[in-house]
């Protein structure tokens, strides 16, 4: 009976100590390290207990910005934002693939990023210290656009009385680009010109601030440069074109010009022709002469004998191909002519050719550019001044004919 007893005692003891030992391996009393959070199912069989590891949930990034496009010196604003779904979002971070790390605020600005395309990337940190991954946007920084700056180069006349011819010569510079546009503007006429170079002769009875600005690739207009014409109410003696035959003429053919002067106070001495495509013609009342396929815009004045020239009187003579495989546009009619300042102008124009068809149709205005592609179309806000009008047509083989052209003075 007594050794039963210390039996007993013996597997008492023992039993204790693996209890004791079971339950240290289980809350961690026997290492040093850290145990991941666990969780234990308990039931009446203990048998049946589990263990469930709790994994973190990454946390997402956004970058929120709209404009990605900024000059040099702007401030550029970034904008992010960051969402946990089990926990909050603890920390920030940005950086740039050409700058390295620029912030780990939430939001911030900043105005010093050199010019060229940067990739931006943010990301978030949770408050288990897993950070997100990179959301991202691409920004461009461009260079300030230089101001292109005009220059008058030349006026052939500041003083000048009404209908004589003024000649305008200017140009236009830009550092770090090209001058793509010209504009003159008088302050009593309005525009008078987009190129760079012109000559007018109806310049109202004023004195006018004439002002020459350029525009740049960039779309950046220059300031204006200003030089001052006056123009008098003297007469002048008058010149008149009387004959311009045949017009159209064809090519190789002679074209006679005639024309005559007048002047009330005193005779007529001097005369002069010219053509803008082929310059000085002859110094005679009465010419014959040969002139090159295309449209030529006629120039004659006269002088008298104080030695003051008349404005010039202008006629438009067209000489056609004698090759029969370009077809021969017509300028029918544009009406009004000339025309007041937002009046409707009809232009008609049609074209023929004897060995197709013809295709298309081109209208231009030397102040204006590109008018239309139709063979009649009307338009409204043609720029004051005098208009060179060309009309060109394209035949079935992808023949486009030399142009013809008109005068139109819009007033």
């Amino acid at each position: 009976m007594q050794l039963n007893k210390r039996r007993v005692g013996h597997f008492g003891v023992v039993g204790f100590a693996c209890f004791l030992l079971a339950f240290m391996l289980l809350f961690g009393c026997l290492g040093e390290g850290v145990q991941p959070p666990i969780s234990i199912n308990e039931s009446s069989n203990a048998s049946n207990a589990s263990v469930v590891v709790k994994h973190n949930v990454k946390p997402t990034a956004v970058i929120l910005m709209d404009k990605t496009v900024f000059v040099e010196g702007e401030d550029v604003s970034f904008i992010g934002e960051g969402s946990d779904a089990d926990g909050r979002v603890a920390a920030f971070s940005w950086r740039t693939d050409t700058g390295g790390q620029m912030s780990a605020e939430q939001s911030f600005a900043t105005n010093i990023l050199p010019v060229g395309t940067h990739q931006v990337f943010f990301k978030v940190n949770d408050d288990a210290g897993d950070w997100s991954d990179e959301a991202t946007i691409t920004i461009e920084v461009k260079a300030v656009n230089a101001k292109p700056v005009a220059f008058i180069g030349n006026v052939s006349k500041s003083e000048a009385v009404f209908g004589e011819e003024i000649t305008f010569a200017g140009r236009g510079a830009d550092a770090d680009g090209t001058v793509e546009a010209f504009e003159w503007s008088s302050s009593v006429d309005g525009v008078l010109s987009v190129k760079s170079n012109f000559s007018v002769s109806n310049l109202s009875v004023a004195t006018h601030e004439v002002k020459l600005r350029v525009e740049d690739n960039a779309g950046e207009w220059s300031n204006a440069v200003v030089v001052e014409v006056n123009v008098s109410n003297a007469v002048l003696p008058k010149a008149k074109i009387t004959v311009a035959t045949p017009n159209p003429a064809n090519a190789g053919g002679m074209v006679s010009l005639g024309g005559v002067g007048v002047d009330a106070s005193s005779e007529i001495t001097e005369y002069y022709w010219e053509s803008d495509r082929e310059g000085i013609l002859r110094k005679l009342q009465k010419i014959e002469t040969y002139l090159s396929i295309g449209p030529h815009i006629i120039r004659f004045k006269v002088k008298n004998a104080k030695g003051t020239w008349s404005a010039f009187d202008e006629r438009i003579v067209n000489i056609y191909s004698d090759q029969i495989a370009f077809p021969k546009p017509r300028i029918n009619t544009i009406t009004p002519s000339p025309a007041k300042k937002g009046t409707k102008i009809y232009f008609s124009g049609n074209a023929d050719d004897i060995d197709g068809n013809i295709m298309a149709y081109a209208w231009r205005s030397s102040l204006d550019g590109n008018l239309s592609t139709q063979p009649d179309f009307e338009i409204y806000n043609l720029t004051v001044g005098r208009h060179y009008i060309y009309f060109k047509a394209k035949d079935n083989a992808n023949n486009w004919s030399p142009e013809t052209a008109a005068i139109l003075d819009v007033k």
